[in-house]
């Protein structure tokens, strides 16, 4: 993930280079949001229904609950999955199941070892593949962003695969060429195969059927996600929410004509930076001198409204967040954009850098 450096001394940049980061910097950009409530779609066989475990056990409905637990609002996964199935028999399982009404915020592929274990033709494995990966691009809306796949498991380590080193090897031949092809449509491949193949030594990762991966060991998988880059955005998620929160009640405490609160946000530092039309401002004093100079009453406060347009991290202490704003007065409405720069400082998000503009009137 892209970081800006030195983020103790970051207030000391100049405005203009922030401004262009927040402007530019897109970290590691998605194509959904977590501002409302998000769906995912498991794609697989009983690896993703969890053969052997309950409903709540199996790792997609872990991974919503990691979501759930992170302040992420999600649904309840849905799954087009059954045990035994195979490549072509999951396609035909998208064809008649698959809502096509519905856009998927997430979509998860874990497919291949009924291939490996039936002894199909590997050669066939790439093709289905693909056509089952165009089938799950058409449900996330296109967007690869919202696609990911899980290796296949290694059941050689587990009592029912008495550890066959030709199982293993077959595995991994078909892992290869998952990996290859998420690569070449430019999504997450996550190897959890390993973890799988911890089965023999650590029983406990194993269901009852001493075959299928056992709650714990699903947690496992959820874990190696959970800690991969791409779900970084997702993880920023309560961080995002929390600077969300205290920016509208910024608006709230100018609506109701209270300065003081509203400046609760900032940092309480001579270094904080204000920039605006009339220059740069140093200090939380002077900055909050100068909106109560400029804005002596309620009349030219006006109603403040604003809209973020973006959030982005740059570091585990510091997000920008950009947007704009408008006052609703009875003679004008003024307006423009601006760049904040929040650092958590004991604990606690504050704006530590504040760039805004005014758009000139037409």
């Amino acid at each position: 993930m892209t970081k800006v450096q030195n983020k103790m001394q970051l207030v000391k940049v100049p405005l203009s280079i922030l401004f262009f980061l927040a402007m530019h910097l897109s970290i590691n950009s998605q194509g959904l949001t977590a501002d409302r409530e998000i769906n995912m779609l498991a794609l697989g066989d009983s690896y993703t229904i969890g053969e052997g475990v309950e409903v709540n056990e199996r790792w997609p409905h872990q991974f919503a609950a990691r979501l759930a637990e992170a302040g992420v609002p999600v649904k309840e996964p849905d799954y087009i999955a059954t045990t035994g199935w195979t490549t072509a028999e999951l396609l035909e399982g998208i064809a008649a199941r698959l809502d096509r009404s519905r856009v998927y915020d997430l979509v998860s592929i874990l497919i291949g070892v009924n291939n490996q274990y039936r002894k199909l033709d590997r050669d066939l494995y790439e093709p289905e593949l693909r056509l089952i990966i165009n089938q799950a691009l058409e449900a996330a809306g296109g967007d690869t962003t919202r696609l990911f796949m899980l290796s296949i498991p290694d059941y050689a380590y587990t009592p029912f695969g008495k550890g066959a080193r030709r199982i293993s090897k077959e595995i991994d031949g078909y892992n290869e060429i998952a990996k290859k092809v998420a690569a070449d449509y430019g999504f997450d491949f996550h190897n959890i195969t390993p973890v799988s193949r911890k089965g023999l030594a650590d029983p406990g990762l194993l269901a009852a059927d001493d075959l299928h991966p056992s709650t714990r060991q699903y947690g496992l998988w959820v874990d190696e996600l959970w800690n991969s880059e791409k779900f970084d955005y997702l993880r920023d998620s309560s961080d995002f929410r929390m600077i969300r929160e205290i920016f509208y009640q910024q608006e709230k405490d100018w609506n109701r004509g209270d300065i003081d609160a509203f400046m609760e946000a900032y940092w309480k530092s001579e270094d904080l930076q204000f920039g605006g039309a009339s220059g740069i401002t140093k200090g939380w004093k002077n900055t909050l001198e100068r909106y109560k100079s400029g804005y002596p009453d309620r009349a030219t406060m006006g109603t403040l409204n604003f809209q973020i347009k973006d959030m982005s991290r740059h570091s585990e202490e510091v997000i920008s967040l950009t947007g704009s704003w408008e006052l609703v007065r009875d003679h004008d409405r003024p307006g423009g954009h601006f760049l904040l720069i929040w650092r958590k400082i004991d604990g606690q998000w504050k704006i530590v850098v504040d760039h805004t503009s005014q758009l000139l009137p037409l």
